[in-house]
């Protein structure tokens, strides 16, 4: 009974105030370290939801890129070919160049130059093979006959000459029974067409 009395409404209220005071103390540190917890592990979610943003935004312009090329790759290839069929032309441009320069010095006049696009099925007994990286396609030069044999002959060996641009694959000839032209000159031929292997680029 006397420890009883000796505790006053007054003390009562000092030690829940005191134990109140304490409870809040701790609420209000409990709360601040579980806020600044909090708080880096949104700052941490952030940052992983910003780089897997990022990262699917690379990954959707891969895929638009990669399904652009698909659609553009008919393009690219028809364009590769023109290309190709250009430098083509530009090869056969300087090819026939030559073959009129060989004939004007050797004073023969050519009817008619052909290309055949198809390259080349085997190689030809006697004709140097092509270096790498070399195709090869046929040309046909017609002549105007007759033809003086000896300045056939140097047209010949000016062809025979250019190596690795073009090589003859075969000649014809036969001496002219026409009277008239043995009147003119008496080492007229008439020459077949000449087939001759070129090189391209």
């Amino acid at each position: 009974m006397k420890t009883l009395s000796r505790t006053t409404p007054v003390k009562v209220r000092v030690i829940v105030v005191t134990v109140l005071v304490v409870l809040m103390v701790l609420g209000i540190v409990i709360f601040l370290l579980g806020y600044q917890q909090i708080a880096t592990y949104s700052a941490e979610a952030q940052q992983i939801s910003s780089d897997a943003q990022a990262s699917n935004t690379k990954v959707q312009r891969l895929v638009a890129t990669k399904k652009q090329l698909e659609q553009e790759a008919a393009i690219v290839e028809r364009a590769s070919q023109l290309v190709s069929v250009s430098q083509s032309y530009l090869y056969q441009d300087q090819i026939i160049r030559d073959i009129n320069s060989y004939a004007a010095v050797a004073g023969i006049v050519l009817d008619s130059i052909t290309f055949n696009d198809a390259a080349a099925a085997a190689a030809t007994p006697g004709v140097a093979a092509a270096p790498a990286g070399i195709k090869t396609t046929t040309a046909t030069v017609t002549l105007k006959n007759p033809v003086n044999y000896i300045r056939y002959l140097k047209f010949i060996h000016s062809l025979e000459q250019s190596l690795f641009r073009m090589s003859v694959l075969g000649v014809g000839m036969a001496k002219s029974t026409n009277a008239d032209d043995l009147k003119k000159d008496p080492d007229a031929i008439v020459a077949e067409p000449v087939s001759i292997e070129v090189y391209i680029k």
